[in-house]
């Protein structure tokens, strides 16, 4: 079983790009998926953390979400 796993939903891309979603086991994985991606190059978010803090994790889940940026263009 992995960590994180590629989610099968469709997101509004931001900015008219494809967007990637990982599904995390809890927010330290969140984080770590989060840093090595960032350390790549790559902007990511951590998503569905604080509700899970909440004592929601039931109704939320902690995701990574992973979009192009502009930047990388130019």
């Amino acid at each position: 079983m992995s960590l994180a796993t590629p989610r099968p939903r469709i997101l509004q891309p931001i900015n008219d790009k494809l967007v990637s979603v990982f599904a995390c086991v809890d927010a330290g994985t969140a984080h770590v998926l989060r840093n090595i991606l960032e350390d790549n190059g790559i902007p990511a978010r951590v998503t569905g953390e604080s509700l899970a803090h909440a004592g929601l994790a039931n109704i939320a889940n902690v995701e990574v979400v992973v979009f192009e940026s502009q930047e990388a263009e130019a």
